[in-house]
């Protein structure tokens, strides 16, 4: 069907070098699919290595949440948010209270704002560790999305 998980964009063979200043640093496409919603994809690349995907979409209520599930189907968990200038720590308060606890608190915060509220959502791969881990950020305000995923190799 032509939809790609977040792992799988990297590898695409529709990007093309879009770099203003140096070749082979950053890469573009026109519209993918990150599964079934449609995205546009840049890939950034330090000293031939990969630094960053980034993933950008028009704001809509359908593709914030299509986006999130598509995370948590690529194996991503939320660990943080912040919601204007609120913070919710997911990992801290699943050191103090249960998960169906801590599900049920974050829900409410998630609904304590309108979606048009600007948005951090910071997800990490779950079978990380913490000195090896992809991270992915995951940012929105009214008029668009972003998703910024990064490898990090504890160097």
């Amino acid at each position: 069907d032509g939809s790609l998980a977040l792992e799988s964009i990297k590898y695409d063979n529709t990007l093309f070098d879009c770099g203003l200043e140096k070749e082979n640093e950053k890469f573009c496409s026109d519209v993918v699919r990150y599964y079934k919603t449609e995205v546009t994809a840049e890939i950034f690349f330090v000293e031939n290595r990969f630094d960053k995907l980034v993933l950008n979409s028009a704001f809509s209520p359908l593709v914030y949440w299509d986006l999130q599930l598509n995370l948590r189907k690529d194996g991503y968990g939320l660990i943080s948010i912040k919601i204007g200038n609120s913070f919710f720590d997911v990992e801290k308060k699943l050191l103090q209270s249960s998960p169906d606890a801590v599900d049920k608190k974050l829900i409410t915060f998630l609904n304590s704002q309108p979606l048009s509220v600007p948005r951090i959502l910071v997800w990490r791969h779950k079978s990380e560790s913490l000195s090896q881990s992809k991270t992915v950020i995951m940012a929105s305000d009214s008029s668009r999305i972003r998703i910024e995923l990064r490898e990090f190799d504890g160097n």
